[in-house]
């Protein structure tokens, strides 16, 4: 039983006692009251000031209740409303680490279409850290708290994709010195095979998310 349900019941237990005792005192006056005795409160100002106190009493005790009903009632709709736009704000946080390291994971691609020297540039002189510290944002991201298995799933899925295309462009990167050198187109073909490979793996993630979180296309 919530606890404003047992206020509820009390209050009114009292104010129904308070009501019940006054009416018994009322029907035992009544049945032993000797014959020609006044029944109404009308013999003495003390009489009837007893009357209206102990009527504002109860009336005092129901507005009381009434009054605490209401500000019990406001307090919850406040604090369930606090909660609801803290999960949102929470929600939205983790969308937008999700959007970032999707947003990284497909400028490798965007990167290597002009050719090696591209990549190997938009690499040294953004992918390589911002690609590393939007990994390491989702990793401190709780993926419990998304509320939702799809959205993990759909998630990790997009972090794995990305980690995989840095890992592989890490590994032959450094092995791209010069065109029509075996070496280093060898390097840019392993490289863009997996962009591609992972691009699609990115594509239908980021689908799922934008479904399950209900966002607009990329």
């Amino acid at each position: 039983m919530k606890a404003t349900t047992a206020v509820r019941y009390c209050v009114w237990g009292i104010a129904l006692a308070s009501v019940s005792f006054f009416a018994t005192i009322g029907v035992v006056t009544v049945a032993f009251a000797p014959k020609g005795a006044a029944l109404t409160p009308t013999n003495t100002a003390s009489d009837i000031a007893a009357w209206i106190q102990a009527v504002g009493s109860i009336a005092a005790i129901i507005g009381a209740f009434l009054i605490g009903e209401r500000q019990a009632n406001r307090a919850r709709y406040d604090a369930e409303d606090a909660r609801a736009k803290d999960e949102k704000n929470k929600q939205d946080a983790q969308l937008a680490v999700i959007i970032l390291l999707h947003r990284f994971g497909t400028r490798f691609e965007a990167a290597s279409e002009p050719g090696m020297y591209s990549l190997r540039y938009e690499w040294e002189r953004t992918l390589k850290n911002n690609v590393r510290a939007a990994l390491t944002a989702f990793d401190a991201m709780p993926l419990h708290e998304l509320n939702c298995s799809a959205r993990v799933l759909a998630a990790a899925r997009i972090r794995s994709a990305v980690q995989s295309i840095y890992d592989v462009t890490a590994s032959n990167v450094e092995d791209i010195v010069a065109m029509s050198d075996p070496d280093s187109d060898a390097a840019f073909q392993a490289i863009s095979d997996e962009i591609e490979t992972q691009s699609l793996e990115l594509e239908d993630a980021w689908t799922d998310i934008a479904i399950l979180w209900k966002v607009l296309p990329k």
